[in-house]
């Protein structure tokens, strides 16, 4: 009976913890590297860098697709392979696979610009009339810090 009742107050406790926003149950089971990511390229020319995801749980992976920028200097150009081999497709990232995204940095001027990459987990999701993946619902994201520098 002791061995019940241990048992069972853990899976209550699990439970719990997977109902507090920012539990375990909530958390996106994906990586991004690196975390900061910083380029150069002359004002009014395009640069590139890949940020590599990787899928950490046995199941597939939907990510919002493009990833956001809160800086127009920076973008998801879709050309990366998270878009290009699966959601474009309407596949999911398989269970323990890596892909990249590819940023984009266009600065207009010279100087330092800075921002944020965010890529959200799609929890819920339906393909589009061309089967591309399109979220319904965001269940936690991941950042990348942005430096970039026009010269």
């Amino acid at each position: 009976m002791r061995r019940f009742l241990v048992v069972a107050a853990g899976v209550a406790a699990l439970g719990a913890l997977a109902a507090v926003p920012g539990g375990a149950a909530s958390s996106p089971q994906f990586t991004l590297i690196p975390d900061e990511l910083s380029m150069s390229t002359t004002a009014g020319t395009i640069t590139y860098a890949d940020v590599t995801v990787t899928n950490r749980s046995k199941d597939p992976l939907v990510i919002q697709n493009p990833a956001t920028s809160d800086n127009a200097a920076f973008f998801d150009t879709q050309s990366g392979s998270c878009w290009q081999s699966y959601e474009v497709s309407g596949n999911p990232i398989p269970g323990r696979t890596s892909c990249t995204i590819q940023v984009g940095f266009y600065p207009l001027d010279t100087g330092t610009s800075n921002g944020t990459l965010t890529v959200s987990r799609c929890s819920t999701w339906h393909p589009d009339a061309s089967s591309h993946i399109v979220c319904d619902t965001l269940d936690g994201s991941r950042t990348v810090d942005l430096t970039g520098t026009g010269t």
